[in-house]
């Protein structure tokens, strides 16, 4: 072969690696790149060999460990996409809101928060009636589970859970008012107090409630519009039915 590329590559159609020195140095990597997949070819073998042995007794206990191994090493490995997603958006909105859009992020985080603790007071007071003592359901669960319901057993499992949560609620609640002056946004009252009212009232501060006034709030823009549209190009008289 011609140690030059000519205006005509036809040659190139015709090169015979034998006529080539080079070959020769390119034996090694060869021996090499296959000698890398011997690892993989053994265990192949291996796998084979125990699936034709003669003991077809398989351990699935086994099997479930390796794939709960291979699968929580593809969680952690891939989870660092939707985390670092959600760094770069904040990062990103943060930039445009000049830290607002973090300060807003906790400050509905804390609300849902505040609200959920509340719900846990009520379940609470279901649970127990007077004098921290437990309902008469709960104590037929306890006879049914063999557990002997003492003071100390209420005192730990249950009182302290509530005592944690009176603590947390404390400083919930003084997060969302410092967050609600910086931001300008006003607080919701009924969650600043826990009174049976205020607990037990639909809150209507989480996703659900949020998308509901967004629809709302769309459907009663455009109304108007949309029934003008349709008699115009339809020459119907319609009814707009907010869905």
């Amino acid at each position: 072969m011609s140690s030059f590329i000519s205006n005509n590559d036809d040659d190139i159609f015709d090169y015979d690696p034998e006529l080539d020195n080079s070959s020769s140095n390119n034996s090694s990597s060869t021996i090499n790149s296959s000698s890398t997949f011997s690892s993989d070819n053994d265990l192949l073998n291996k796998i084979k060999d125990h699936l034709e042995s003669n003991d077809k007794d398989f351990n699935t206990n086994n099997a479930k460990l390796s794939i709960g191994f291979a699968h929580s090493t593809h969680h952690l490995l891939h989870s660092v996409y939707t985390d670092s997603l959600i760094k770069s958006l904040m990062i990103s909105l943060d930039s445009i809101t000049h830290g607002d859009f973090s300060l807003l992020y906790r400050f509905h985080q804390l609300e849902m928060k505040i609200s959920k603790r509340m719900d846990f007071h009520i379940l609470v007071r279901e649970i127990f009636f007077e004098n921290d003592s437990p309902s008469d359901q709960l104590r037929e669960l306890f006879d049914f589970l063999s557990i002997e319901v003492t003071d100390l057993y209420i005192s730990t499992c249950f009182l302290s859970s509530v005592a944690i949560s009176n603590h947390a609620l404390m400083l919930d609640r003084s997060e969302y008012i410092v967050l609600a002056k910086k931001l300008n946004i006003p607080t919701k009252h009924y969650l600043l107090e826990s009174t049976p009212e205020n607990e037990t009232m639909n809150h209507n501060i989480f996703l659900n409630d949020f998308t509901a006034e967004v629809r709302d709030a769309i459907n009663n823009s455009i109304s108007s519009d949309v029934i003008s549209q349709l008699k115009t190009s339809y020459n119907i008289d319609a009814r707009y039915n907010q869905l």
